[in-house]
């Protein structure tokens, strides 16, 4: 036999050997990692069960593709479903399929290809631990190689809990969400005048605009000054009817009447603080950082939501300097 028939045969034997390989191995393959840590378990819950904040830990070639696209408003529980374009007009697609206190099962399609990835949190002595179990899909003939691919996916998972675990630690020991730092402060006892109504939000702004103007004329007339900045009040949202109970309001020393105005008085208790530098009209994350922030310590809201507007717009043009101080009110 010559030297090249022997070099034929042992190639053909061994890609006879590497098409068996890819018959028999399996295509699915899963790795696993677990970090521990003191943070309590519904700070790192409570960030899994939101998709809106999977762009910021999940370190993956997903969400580089993604990056300018992370979701503005919460996507939180079952069901929840983050959508988004990618290279050649192909969508990527991840959504939280299960949902419980002590595991989250999330599907991520790219590519026409499904990856299953479960985070478990269980505690263990004085600490909880995060478990992640991703499984992911490698077709018949480079499964044969998934050992590599696995490598590189195991290595992708322990970034991405480290990842979830800083901002975790942001939130518990900083109070900083989404950006903001949200700082808890005592309210003194405070008596407001106002205009109060339900409108549509896209209109808020302008009933808030109209009636503020028409707050400080009435103040005027009866020779009243304003205790501090004009405010919006927020008693509820209607997201269905896209209405929200909202009033116009003035602060003043003590309760007074006047003409075609209503009062309202919020007694002395503990708030809880957002300053937020930039246009009025970008507050929402502001807002949902402060939903995420009550979330994690169990707190529950009072009304009203206080927008303090500190800044006057017509005094300052720098739109980065406008300060709107968000004030929440926990239930006590």
């Amino acid at each position: 036999m010559t030297m090249t028939k022997k070099i034929i045969y042992t190639l053909g034997a061994l890609l006879l050997l590497f098409l068996i390989a890819g018959i028999l191995m399996p295509k699915r393959l899963t790795v696993h990692h677990e970090t521990c840590t003191d943070i309590p378990a519904p700070y790192l819950h409570n960030i899994l069960n939101d998709l809106s904040m999977y762009p910021h830990w999940n370190v993956t070639r997903l969400t580089m593709l993604a990056d300018s696209l992370y979701p503005i408003h919460p996507l939180k529980g079952e069901q929840a479903v983050w959508e988004f374009p990618i290279e050649n007009d192909n969508a990527g697609r991840v959504s939280i399929v299960q949902s419980s206190r002590d595991s989250i099962t999330y599907h991520t399609d790219l590519h026409k290809k499904t990856e299953k990835s479960v985070f478990r949190i269980t505690q263990s002595d004085t600490q909880n631990c995060l478990t992640a179990e991703v499984e992911f899909y490698k077709g018949f003939p480079t499964n044969v190689l998934a050992f590599i691919a696995a490598i590189g996916h195991r290595k992708q998972v322990k970034k991405s809990l480290n990842q979830l675990l800083h901002i975790a630690e942001k939130r518990y020991r900083e109070g900083i969400y989404r950006g903001h730092q949200i700082n808890e402060t005592s309210l003194n006892q405070t008596f407001y005048v106002i205009h109060r109504a339900e409108v549509k939000m896209e209109n808020s702004r302008q009933y808030y605009t109209q009636n503020i103007s028409a707050l400080y004329q009435s103040l005027l007339d009866a020779g009243i000054n304003a205790a501090g900045m004009p405010c919006a009040l927020f008693f509820k949202w209607d997201e269905k009817a896209q209405t929200t109970d909202m009033a116009a309001a003035l602060p003043v020393l003590s309760e007074v009447y006047l003409k075609d105005t209503g009062n309202y008085k919020i007694s002395p208790r503990k708030a809880l603080v957002i300053d937020f530098y930039g246009d009025i009209s970008n507050t929402a994350s502001a807002h949902y950082a402060m939903d995420d922030y009550m979330a994690d310590r169990g707190l529950l809201k009072d009304v009203p939501v206080i927008e303090e507007y500190v800044t006057d717009p017509a005094k300052e043009a720098d739109v980065n300097k406008w300060l709107t101080r968000i004030i929440y009110l926990p239930a006590e």
